[in-house]
């Protein structure tokens, strides 16, 4: 019995195992995408705040990507924030007292 109940074991950790490999490479593929469409825009010389926000957004719309955007050693939350739906009001801010830009 002991025997059966481990071998079931090693099959479900098995079949897990090789779910999260899976899972890790869509991911990696994703981010890897991600990283070639920031590389490849042209405007983000002339217009960096502008474009980090149009990708957080398009991150998050069409992969479900979450952006932290640094600058130097501290996050540039205050500069970009939470994107909303629309892609033009972004919550930035720390604590409880977001400032909201529309």
């Amino acid at each position: 019995m002991f025997a059966l109940l481990a071998r079931a074991h090693r099959q479900i950790d098995e079949a897990l195992d090789k779910r999260i490999e899976a899972l890790q490479k869509r991911i990696d593929m994703s981010l890897q995408g991600q990283m070639r469409q920031l590389e490849n825009d042209s405007k983000m010389a002339t217009a960096l705040d502008e474009r980090l926000k149009h990708w957080i957004y398009e991150f998050k719309e069409h992969d479900n990507i979450f952006c932290v955007v640094f600058d130097g050693q501290r996050p540039r939350v205050p500069a970009h924030g939470r994107i909303a739906k629309n892609g033009r009001s972004f919550v930035s801010g720390k604590g409880r007292n977001p400032v909201i830009s529309r």
